[in-house]
């Protein structure tokens, strides 16, 4: 694995340590590194918010940064329940940015004319979400408040290689809010504005990695995840390319 100098000494590269020097650990609300090898706790490194595997396939594949990734798969119905009350009790809604590395099981899941969720956290009808989308090719980030729907669609998708997905949502930016989506540390489409409010109550059921319900499971992701992150901070254009590019060490 990798090495870095740090203060003079050679430590292994963490890529978890990585994030929190990027982001600061007093920034980020919940950090999965889903690296588990065994059991059925997925650990949030920074606040204990800990999640559960779902008839988990743990340390399926290798990430880019020498780490390993569970495999989540519709066949065997197994996202990550990643709810508790405590989360629920410090979610933003209105001002948070998301991040996780995302790859595809194989070729044919982009053409495969399934809707597949990523990454969801949902309170009603609001929701801050990656999907990939029914459409061939297609992936996108998603941001509802009030009913106002938000959304970047990318097309032309067929990557079987690891990616890295994120979002930053700001209802306090700009005139009235802000959101961007960004692709491999690259903002991908125009800003989004004009967004509603986020409100209530996160879903206990539809507060899940890999899929849009964790009971039962539906509409399951087909591949491997990595690194899912939740940030209380708004992170800068720079930060996502930060977090990208040091992920690939």
């Amino acid at each position: 694995m990798p090495a870095r100098m740090l203060s003079g000494t050679i430590r292994p590269f963490s890529y978890r340590s990585a994030i929190k020097d990027i982001v600061g650990d007093g920034n980020i609300t919940a950090l999965w590194m889903l690296d588990e090898t065994s059991g059925v706790v997925a650990v949030d490194a920074v606040n204990g918010f800990n999640g559960t595997y779902i008839n988990g396939v743990l340390a399926d594949t290798a990430t880019p940064w020498g780490g390993v990734a569970p495999r989540i798969t519709s066949l065997l119905s197994n996202p990550i329940d990643i709810y508790s009350a405590r989360l629920n009790a410090v979610f933003d809604g209105d001002e948070h940015s998301l991040m996780i590395w995302v790859k595809m099981l194989n070729a044919g899941v982009w053409t495969d004319n399934a809707t597949r969720f990523i990454f969801l956290l949902q309170a009603g009808g609001d929701a801050s979400t990656f999907i990939k989308v029914n459409a061939a090719n297609q992936f996108a980030g998603l941001r509802i408040g009030g009913g106002v729907q938000e959304v970047v669609t990318e097309s032309g998708f067929s990557t079987t290689e690891w990616f890295c997905a994120g979002h930053s949502v700001s209802r306090s930016a700009g005139v009235d809010g802000e959101y961007k989506y960004f692709r491999n540390g690259v903002q991908i489409g125009v800003t989004q504005t004009s967004l509603g409010d986020y409100a209530g109550n996160l879903d206990p059921i539809r507060t899940v990695i890999g899929a849009a319900l964790s009971a039962p499971p539906f509409l399951v992701h087909n591949g491997w995840l990595a690194a899912a992150l939740i940030t209380s901070s708004i992170l800068t254009p720079a930060q996502f390319e930060q977090l990208y590019t040091v992920g690939l060490r």
